[in-house]
């Protein structure tokens, strides 16, 4: 039994002898086990090219491109494509030109009514620093920079005039430029002399600041000058022949007149005021610069009794004027007082304080109120309301000119004759108070 226990174990020996010496597991003896030659060692030094993973096509999006109809001869062509424009592109295209439009009448207005602006809101920023020689200079050195820069602009547009076909509309605009150019550069320099000899003399920032509002007065009668050229349809010329010239012109004549009506309202009378538009720009202005130093004001001229009918609109417009007058004998020079229509005044107090404004207006509405309006040998009792709007944080130019409409509603509820103040929430009346005001008469 021991011998067959002996001569098993033997035999297991040998096979697991065997076995390992083919496969060379037992360390020492030789394998029959392919080897794999040795891998490179890596260069860093050698650049490696980057290999490109290979898509997997879905069977479903190859049918989906064989099914999928042809591009349309006007669709986009690919990125690579559009880079590269085909020659006959290239060859139909046309050579772009350099030629820019002459700049029109009302671009050239628009030019000075955003100048007139700046002068209106670097006025009231000096005035402000009146009593700062510091913060004076600085607006002081604005000023001048703006006036150059006015002046380089315009020289710029006279000398496109000048290369424009010869026509009446261009010379009188070119004149008109021209002469204001003049103007603006001689009053510039003034403002450069004073500035020139420094501003520690109170006298000399008083000084500056009445230049400022004479820049103001200069190129807003330019302006006036240009937009009575438009009403005239100077600056535009149309090609019309036969019946329908002379039937396009009454047309157009009839439109511009209803339009100037509703817009200008006497222009010859008020041709000493600013135009709407600049007052408008001259809030855009302030809002935009986030400036709440500001507050605008409407004038409606209550209904008044005229003692003609067939006069009425010449004598409401003449009383219109005479308050207008009296305004402007209430504001300070960077004040704008402009007409806003038929029976109203847009008055922009760039400066003033809520309160200042406030008593600034209603000293204005009681000397309206003691005026004897004389149309002929009739007397006018003319009174006007008033309404006031400042400029709040983030309020719009809508906002502002809506809340000046809110207060302007009030006096249907509190009674004409009267100022009232949108505080940017509810409109109120202001608390009427003793102006010394004493009795005139107009004659209109």
């Amino acid at each position: 039994m021991l011998l067959l226990v002996a001569l098993i174990a033997t035999f297991n020996l040998c096979v697991g002898y065997a076995l390992g010496v083919y496969v060379g597991e037992f360390p020492g003896l030789p394998s029959r086990k392919p080897v794999d030659p040795p891998e490179p060692a890596l260069d860093l030094n050698t650049p490696r090219k980057r290999r490109r993973r290979k898509r997997k096509t879905n069977p479903d999006d190859a049918a989906m491109e064989a099914d999928a109809p042809p591009s349309p001869p006007g669709a986009a062509p690919d990125a690579a494509e559009a880079s590269a424009p085909s020659p006959e592109a290239t060859a139909e295209e046309p050579a772009k030109s350099d030629d820019k439009p002459l700049p029109s009448s009302q671009q050239i207005m628009d030019g000075m009514a955003a100048f007139q602006a700046q002068l209106a809101q670097m006025g009231a920023e000096m005035q402000a620093a009146a009593d700062d020689e510091a913060g004076f200079g600085d607006c002081a050195s604005r000023l001048q920079q703006a006036n150059h820069d006015y002046l380089e602009q315009t020289q710029h547009t006279i000398e496109e005039l000048d290369s424009a076909p010869s026509s009446e509309a261009v010379g009188e605009c070119r004149d008109t430029l021209a002469e204001n150019a003049k103007r603006v550069g001689e009053t510039s320099d003034e403002i450069d002399s004073l500035l020139a000899d420094g501003v520690s003399d109170g006298a000399a920032r008083e000084a500056i600041i009445a230049k400022t509002g004479e820049l103001e007065r200069v190129v807003e009668a330019a302006e006036s000058s240009l937009e009575a050229r438009i009403a005239t349809g100077a600056d535009a010329p149309t090609e019309v022949d036969g019946a329908e010239a002379g039937e396009e012109a009454d047309n157009t004549q009839a439109g511009r007149a209803k339009e100037e009506d509703q817009a200008h309202v006497g222009d010859d009378l008020m041709a000493g005021l600013a135009t709407l538009a600049t007052a408008q720009k001259a809030v855009r202005a302030a809002l935009e610069s986030g400036s709440q130093d500001i507050v605008v004001a409407t004038l409606r001229r209550d209904p008044v009794e005229t003692p003609n009918a067939e006069e009425a609109d010449d004598i409401e417009t003449r009383l219109l004027t005479a308050i207008a007058d009296i305004a402007s004998e209430c504001t300070e020079a960077t004040h704008i007082v402009a007409p806003q229509d038929a029976d109203r005044l847009l008055m922009v107090l760039t400066g003033d304080t809520v309160e200042k404004a406030s008593s600034r207006i209603e000293k204005l509405r009681q000397q309206v109120e003691k005026t004897n309006f004389m149309a002929g040998k009739t007397k006018l009792p003319a009174t006007v309301t008033c309404a006031l709007a400042e400029s709040l944080e983030d309020l719009t130019e809508e906002d502002l000119f809506a809340n000046l409409d809110e207060a302007l509603d009030q006096s249907e509820t509190d009674g004409r004759n009267r100022s009232y103040l949108h505080d940017g929430h509810f409109p109120g009346p202001i608390a009427a108070e003793d102006a010394s005001v004493t009795m005139r008469t107009v004659t209109l």
